[in-house]
């Protein structure tokens, strides 16, 4: 196998690098200097902790944007869902009104239609709970909001 130059100084600068890291840490040791405590530097202490604050709030916030977003697009999926099967709920009573009365045809046009009902109704009580918020009747549902 045969090493070139290259690969022999990359390996000796990666030696160099680990060798002044492992003499600075051992300076360091040897010194007796401590790690910084709060005490040390109160003010610097303070500001991190201020950070360490903000950054979890920032991330708290962003989770519930997330979320939200989430829940939206379920709710928007299922209104889209709602939609088709009012069309379709609606051609099946155009075809029911088209039918003789006490026809076998409009009974089974109406029977269509309840089942298509039966579904639109489903697509306002999604999984989700924000998005059932956001969808579903207020008598059946307690959290959900003010239908108008």
């Amino acid at each position: 196998m045969e090493v070139s130059s290259a690969e022999i100084r990359s390996a000796l600068l990666t030696r160099q690098s680990v060798s002044a890291r492992t003499n600075q840490a051992t300076a360091r040791l040897s010194s007796g200097s401590q790690v910084p405590k709060p005490a040390d530097d109160p003010v610097r202490w303070g500001e991190v902790q201020r950070l360490r604050d903000t950054a979890s709030r920032l991330e708290s916030y962003s989770d519930n944007l997330s979320q939200a977003a989430f829940s939206t697009r379920i709710a928007m999926t299922s209104m889209e869902a709602s939609d088709r099967q009012l069309a379709e709920m609606g051609q099946s009573l155009d075809r029911a009104l088209g039918q003789p009365e006490g026809s076998e045809g409009r009974r089974a046009a109406l029977l269509q239609f309840n089942v298509f009902h039966r579904m639109a109704d489903d697509y306002s009580r999604p999984e989700d709970l924000n998005a059932r918020k956001l969808l579903d009747d207020p008598d059946r549902f307690t959290g959900a909001g003010d239908l108008e």
